[in-house]
């Protein structure tokens, strides 16, 4: 008689799908959000993100109590289930202890470690202690040491408090919209556009953004696209514009006529730049991969990429993937495309420099170095927004092109 093939149930499926997406992202493989749009299952994504989310925003409570349980280290594979499975306990409803716990451990046979995750896991749950709000657990080793020499030990607690926290739901109307078929609150934030918070369902139903009248974004990106004086630019490029949030913006801010170049090296995320430009009749060009623009700009936005630790409520992951070395690496490439954005402004344009990075390393040290090295650029102003209860952290700068 041939065995009945063990198919998997939906609840198992999910907290694999966790345990894999810790590992690969542990690993460097990719990051948490890289895992759920490539690898995680179709039908399950949104209970894997919460999972994943809830994961890392508690890391380092599940990772001491991992440490009080066990003598040593786990291997890696059986760290992660054991993570994914702490977490869904200990932070998720829906699901019992008992019933996870049992799924853990069937899932801990293909790795022969099904008792020793049992024994973990059933202390786990007989001993389960509060998660405590201490900055030292709560924040990843590297960030709290970088972070508790620059901040005052208040406003270290506050952003471990936010780390361990869900971000609000925002979004932008297009200029000029009143009357909407959902209530939504004006956010009293930086920048010249108006950004509300109200029952995200709702918002996602509604046909305002089906139509394009509504994007969905986090209020601190609006204040790099706001620096600038619109009122003479003919020319601007979005240096690294996908998926074209802040080209939407500009294009917004841009006087009758002008035109707008968005480009961005990714030609998959470059799609969704033209869709949001197709569903508001905008015709402005996006280029990708080699098809890089021509000629000089009056205007020219470098959101480049960054180290991600002012958007940590919703990339959890940064901060635990975050390290010196990776961030001499991404200083390197900012460098890189700074002087690229330099070389397509013209004499008297402006040039907006931005991260959703807090670290100095990646902003003011960086421009700093910039402009005393470049004698035709002068900084006209700056503008660092930390995570906030209804916004993420950005580093903006504007400069100014003499000559």
């Amino acid at each position: 008689m041939s065995r009945k093939r063990h198919v998997p149930g939906a609840a198992e499926i999910i907290l694999g799908s966790a345990a894999e997406g810790t590992l690969l992202i542990d690993s460097g493989r990719c990051t948490l959000d890289d895992f759920l749009d490539r690898h995680a299952p179709a039908q399950y994504r949104k209970s894997a993100e919460h999972l994943l989310l809830a994961l890392y925003r508690n890391r380092g409570y599940l990772e001491s109590e991992l440490r009080r349980m066990t003598a040593r280290p786990p291997e890696r594979k059986v760290k992660s289930l054991l993570l994914a499975a702490m977490a869904q306990s200990a932070f998720q409803e829906g699901i019992a202890s008992e019933s996870s716990g049992s799924i853990a451990v069937e899932l801990a046979k293909k790795y022969r470690a099904d008792k020793f995750v049992n024994a973990v896991l059933r202390r786990f749950y007989a001993e389960k202690q509060t998660a405590p709000t201490n900055p030292a657990v709560v924040l990843p080793p590297q960030i709290f040491k970088r972070w508790q020499k620059r901040f005052a030990p208040a406003e270290l607690k506050k952003l471990a408090d936010l780390f361990r926290s869900e971000a609000d739901f925002s979004f932008r109307l297009e200029r000029g919209i009143r009357e909407t078929d959902f209530s939504f609150e004006t956010l009293d934030m930086p920048g010249r556009f108006t950004f509300a918070s109200a029952d995200a369902r709702a918002v996602i139903r509604s046909r305002f953004l089906a139509e394009g009248k509504i994007y969905i974004q986090d209020p601190a990106a609006a204040l790099a696209p706001s620096l600038p004086d619109y009122s003479s630019v003919k020319k601007a490029l979005d240096l690294c514009a996908a998926p074209g949030g802040k080209s939407l913006m500009m294009a917004e801010l841009l006087p009758s006529g002008a035109e707008l170049t968005a480009y961005d090296r990714s030609e998959s995320r470059q799609k969704l730049t033209e869709e949001n430009f197709r569903k508001r009749g905008l015709s402005h060009k996006v280029l990708s991969g080699d098809h890089l623009p021509e000629g000089v700009f009056d205007l020219v936005l470098a959101d480049v990429p960054c180290s991600n630790t002012g958007v940590f409520r919703r990339r959890p992951d940064a901060l635990w993937r975050f390290s010196e070395k990776e961030l001499q690496n991404v200083v390197k490439l900012q460098q890189e495309l700074l002087e690229l954005a330099a070389g397509y402004t013209s004499p008297g344009g402006q040039l907006v420099y931005s991260t959703c990075s807090i670290e100095p390393e990646e902003n003011e040290i960086l421009t700093e170095r910039f402009v005393a090295s470049h004698p035709d650029f002068e900084l006209v102003s700056r503008h660092l927004q930390l995570p906030g209860r209804q916004n993420d952290g950005a580093s903006c700068f504007l400069l100014k092109r003499r000559f």
